[in-house]
């Protein structure tokens, strides 16, 4: 959705990209314990996380797998950048009860001084229908938020949430922005009539009990191209701005990462650009000069979770991004790699996503000015959380 005489931001050529950044590790450690107890069976993936005062809060799902029945949604807290956290409290946990629920995933983000968690669950039936599939995707699936207002330690009740007027299936994959006056702006991944992907954006102003309208923000209405995983920022001068993953719907190709800004709080936004990088999730975050550093997957060779740096709102990125996480090397390398000029290869993409063994990057800025990545990885077959400090 877009107001019709805003005109495309597009990429020119000509323009220069950003310079590297360098990046000084400060820590790289895991933040779920199931690590260190070399428990296999316990998988703890897809975190989330934000700043509350001088309190860093991430949630996380756990199961047995990424994607089975049993998923609850816990927090731990850190008061100390990171660099030591407390043991994990539960955020939700329907798992034995009469009609059981399972998360399947949850963000966070700050809210009038506490902690807001919002969900989706699915009926924890058929637990062999892939939640992607068909038969996966007509399970009954809820959305609810829950708040904290010390910090993680403890969490309210429950309370479902409604998303007023989108189709039947939708995600929460990223962190809502607070705006001002108290307004909360969701994006949420949709699918669309030709199974394709799309990003819309709603607004709340009750606190996140319920979300109105639903309306499009990445939309190819042809259905050739499927933007997920939109994620967001607010720039200095208040533009928002989103980068999503994007694909090729026919052969499930992933393609550059598209992105598009908001001039008006997020009610209208311009038409979705390609930028000139190659990347699955892309997560920005706003540094104090206004510039935008990004933490993406990058699954073609080399793989991992790669650290990118735009002067122009995101159009254009570094051509030598920092290697965070190195999957092959089990560790945090900080080292330069070039950006992957030619598009990803087309794959079973949906298929494809049970597999991955590291991913969802998010950043938050601490009270010091240096940044705290989280994101889950493999080490010792554990899949796991962890959170890399590091300065810039």
């Amino acid at each position: 959705m877009y107001s019709p005489g805003h005109q495309p931001n597009t990429v020119d050529s000509n323009e220069s990209h950003a310079v590297p950044v360098s990046v000084t590790i400060r820590q790289d450690s895991a933040v779920s314990p199931n690590l260190a107890a070399a428990d296999k069976s316990d998988v703890s993936a897809f975190p989330g996380v934000c700043r509350v005062g001088e309190t860093v809060v991430c949630v996380y799902r756990r199961g047995t797998s990424k994607y089975s029945r049993d998923g609850v949604l816990l927090a731990q807290s850190s008061s100390d950048g990171g660099n030591s956290w407390s043991d994990p409290v539960s955020v939700f946990d329907r798992t034995a009860v009469s009609e059981p629920e399972s998360v399947h995933y949850g963000v966070v983000c700050e809210h009038d001084g506490a902690a807001a968690a919002f969900f989706k669950t699915v009926e924890a039936k058929n637990s062999d229908a892939y939640i992607f599939s068909e038969e996966g995707r007509r399970l009954r699936q809820r959305t609810y938020m829950c708040r904290s207002e010390n910090g993680g330690n403890s969490w309210s009740t429950s309370v479902e949430v409604e998303l007023k007027g989108g189709p039947r299936d939708t995600f929460l994959g990223s962190r809502p922005l607070s705006l001002p006056g108290g307004r909360l702006l969701m994006p949420v991944e949709a699918t669309g009539e030709h199974g394709q992907q799309f990003m819309m954006g709603s607004f709340s102003d009750d606190g996140g009990r319920s979300f109105s309208p639903l309306f499009p923000i990445m939309h190819d209405e042809s259905g050739k191209l499927g933007f997920g995983d939109g994620k967001v920022a607010i720039l200095p001068d208040g533009r928002i701005v989103m980068l999503a993953w994007t694909y090729i719907n026919s052969s499930e190709e992933t393609i550059q990462v598209h992105q598009c800004v908001s001039s008006d709080g997020g009610c209208t936004w311009s038409p979705p650009q390609p930028t000139d990088t190659v990347c699955q999730i892309m997560t920005p975050l706003v540094l104090a000069d206004g510039s935008l550093l990004a933490a993406g997957n990058v699954r073609t060779q080399v793989e991992g979770i790669r650290l990118f740096h735009s002067v122009d709102c995101g159009k254009t990125w570094s051509d030598f991004p920092i290697q965070l996480w190195d999957p092959a090397k089990k560790k945090v390398t900080a080292v330069p790699l070039p950006v992957e000029p030619r598009p990803g290869k087309g794959e079973e993409l949906w298929n494809s996503l049970p597999s991955y063994d590291f991913g969802t990057p998010e950043m938050t800025m601490l009270d010091d000015g240096e940044i705290l990545l989280v994101y889950y990885a493999t080490v010792d077959e554990v899949i796991h959380v962890r959170a890399c400090r590091f300065a810039i």
